[in-house]
Order: C-alpha cells, then structure tokens, then sequence
C-alpha cells in the first residue's frame, strides 16, 4: 500500500471515529432531555414550567403552529449540533456513514411513528414539495382527471394545475358546502367526494385535517370509496394532522401522504 493512501485511509477512520463519538454526544444529550421532560410531565407545575422548555419572547403567546411551529429547546440544541457537526466537514457529513447511519435509523423512527415501512418513507421539505413530486411523477396523460375540493390547500392544489398544462390531463376542483358543515357526518363527506368522482377520475386529494374549516376527514373511508370507484391515487395532505391526531398510514389504505413536520409536531424547519 502507498504511503498517501494508507495516511488517506488512516484519516478517514480517524474522522468516522471522531464523528461517532460526537453524533452520540448528541444524541445522549438529546435522550437525556426528554427522559428529563417526561419525568416532569405527572408534576402539577408542568404546563407553567413547560413554557421555559422554549425560546419563544415572554411576551408572546404563540398560537400559529397550524402555519409553522416553534420548537423545544431540547429540539433546537440537538439540531443545532447537528449542524455545526456538518459544517466541521461538509462532504464526510452529506454522504459519510455516521451521517448514513443517523439518516437510516431516523427514517426507521418515522416509519414507525407513522406506520408505514422505511423503504416507504421519503424525506422532503415540506407537503407542498411533496405533492409537487407527486404531480410531476404520476404518469397522468390526456384523458385523466384530479379531483379535490375547495378546501384544499394550494400546496396540495396549485401543482396539478401546473402539470395538467404540460401532461394535458384535467383538474376538477369542486366547491365543499361549507354551510353544511357543522351536520355533516362522516358518510355525507363521502358521498360528497362520490359524486365529484368520474370514470374518468385517476386521482383524488383531499386533507387529512383542512386549515380553513377544520374538519377531520375519514380518510380510510374515503380511500375505500375512491378505490370502488376505479381511483388509481390517493392523495393525501397530512400538514395540519401529524403532532395532532395518531397516524397510521397502512390502516388508512392511501397511495400517497404528506406532511410538514415543523407544525404540529415542532420538528425543525426544512
């Protein structure tokens, strides 16, 4: 073996040590918080200490999460490690194995959390450059139509107007009664959706949780509707759900679902 490649090898075992023991540094301390945090959650002081679990001004009272989240300094100082561990060697740390590693088993954390494999689970920005993936990958052609409803969100909305124009396929986007909301039960926002759906309908979108009204779709009825009625995708807008109601992407029976976890489940942004 050359002399420069043994000192090559030697230094990049030297780095990957070195790395290891930072990444478990991190992560010890970060495991360490949230065993201390959950000690305190049976103690009656813990709403009105929790607050100094954050870094929000004192003089705020934060509400908007629905839009995007603030989060726990538990959160923020691990993240921040992680990063300031990224920029010590920016190459090594995008593709390196300790960086692999640590990617490998936060998607198998995921996964679980949301019930779906790993092998199922793709990590993105956002739900809005989730659908955008979505609407630029189906092969949607002349002929084929979206469908979803007024109380879409344009970043579940927008993209398929966007590629209907390059794939020449067609987008149906349907008033929701909003005036009939407070009576609706589960079966008529089905049978809503059911008659918005054609022979022609190829996929189907619709929030999890709406942020206009509120509403809490029954997903896995709607899945099963849509599939009866020849649906190729769901697709779902999972934004104003994960970190408020429990997930479980295998029951539910959808195709396609996206979320933004720097809301509700106050992960960091991007």
């Amino acid at each position: 073996m050359k002399r420069r490649d043994f000192l090559k090898q030697t230094s990049s075992g030297i780095t990957a040590a070195a790395a290891l023991t930072t990444l478990s540094s991190i992560q010890s301390v970060f495991a360490n918080n949230l065993l201390r945090l959950e000690k305190q959650n049976n103690k009656d002081d813990y709403f009105a200490n929790l607050r100094s679990e954050y870094l929000l001004n004192n003089e705020i009272t934060y509400f908007n999460h629905g839009s995007i989240g603030t989060i726990p300094r538990a959160i923020h100082e691990a993240h921040t490690g992680y990063l300031k561990l990224c920029e010590s060697n920016p190459w090594f740390y995008m593709w390196g194995e300790p960086w692999a590693k640590a990617l490998a088993e936060t998607r198998e954390k995921v996964a679980k959390f949301l019930g779906c494999s790993a092998g199922e689970l793709a990590f993105t920005h956002n739900t809005t450059e989730g659908f955008n993936l979505l609407a630029s990958g189906l092969p949607l052609k002349a002929g084929d139509e979206v469908v979803f409803s007024s109380l879409n969100h344009a970043g579940a909305g927008q993209c398929w107007f966007h590629h209907a124009k390059e794939k020449d396929f067609s987008v149906k986007k349907f008033e929701f009664p909003i005036q009939e909301v407070p009576n609706l039960s589960k079966e008529d926002i089905v049978d809503i959706y059911a008659k918005n759906i054609s022979e022609k309908t190829r996929v189907v979108v619709f929030p999890h949780i709406d942020n206009l009204v509120g509403i809490r779709y029954p997903v896995k009825e709607l899945a099963k509707m849509a599939r009866e009625k020849g649906v190729q995708y769901v697709a779902v807008d999972g934004a104003q759900a994960v970190g408020m109601v429990d997930v479980n992407l295998q029951e539910m029976g959808v195709d396609f679902y996206a979320a933004s976890p720097h809301k509700w489940l106050q992960a960091p942004k991007g």
